[in-house]
Order: C-alpha cells, then structure tokens, then sequence
C-alpha cells in the first residue's frame, strides 16, 4: 500500500514497466554444437595429416647361383655372393623407391641359408614403406631394380640374381 504524497511535494514516479524477462536464445545451442563439431573434424585431420600415410614391411628374398659359404660370416649369415656376384654381401643395403623414383625406404639383407650348391638365399626387410603407392621398385647394389605392385610387396617378394 503506498502513502499519498504531501502536499506541496510532487508524487513519487511511477516506475515504467522494464523489458518482459528475456528467453535464452534458441540459437545459442546451435552455435556451441557447431563449433564443437568443427573442432572436431579439425582436430581429426591434423591427426591423419600428423599420422602419414599407413606403413608396411617389405620383405622377401634374394636367391643367388654364385654363392660361398668361406670366410667369416656375420651372426645370422650362413652364406654370401662369391665370384661375380661378390658384391652381395651380408647387411647389404635394400633401396625402395615409388614409380616415380621417389626414395620410400632402406633396408638391408638380414640373414642367409645355403640353399644348395653354390646357392645363396637372403632374406631381406625395408621397414616404414608407405603403403600408398601403386609401384615399388627394387634395387640391390648395382644390379638394377625390379619392379612391384603395392599387392606384391605388400606380400613379400622373391628376387634372383643368376651369376
């Protein structure tokens, strides 16, 4: 109950009604989902990005018909290359490149068994090879390079060298 005004004195304003009680926006959820989504998918990329591309091992082996089983042979060695083919040697490097002769990965021989007279067989190992390629090439020394689909040496590959 409000009292009347002295006379003389002017009445007490009346308060103007204020603005109706506000609703949250309905907008305001929509955005913070959004933004949380974006995040997201941001963060996803940068992962596989930072990731690379998925990796195998190529592995396989070296068959060789000039082979020695003289000499001192490193652990794991049983036999290696002999005449010509005297640069086949134990831990001997295994380069891999792409189609387009980008290096991929380097590996080496890393072990061998006598496989018969005069017959060398190594096995060998490139970690890390990027599994996007469509072609692997192969090269051993300087014996040239052979050719590989991804199928192939996904699976493992067989090389020979003839003496």
């Amino acid at each position: 109950m409000s009292t009347p005004p002295e006379p003389g004195l002017p009445a007490e304003p009346t308060p103007e009604p204020g603005p109706a009680p506000s609703r949250p926006a309905w907008w305001l959820p929509a955005i913070i989902a959004g933004g949380a989504l974006a995040a997201l998918a941001v963060t996803a990329v940068l992962v596989l990005t930072l990731r690379g591309p998925e990796t195998f091992s190529l592995t396989g082996t070296l068959s060789i018909n000039a082979a020695s089983t003289e000499g001192p042979l490193p652990e794991g060695f049983a036999c290696a290359g002999a005449g010509p083919l005297a640069d086949i040697q134990p831990n001997l490097r295994v380069i891999v490149a792409d189609g387009r002769h980008e290096l991929v990965g380097k590996g080496e021989l890393i072990s061998s068994f006598a496989g018969g007279p005069d017959v060398c067989v190594f096995a060998l190992a490139v970690h890390n090879v990027p599994r996007d390629r469509a072609e692997y090439l192969v090269q051993l020394s300087h014996r040239g390079e052979a050719a590989f689909s991804q199928d192939e040496a996904v699976a493992g590959i067989e090389l020979t060298i003839n003496g």
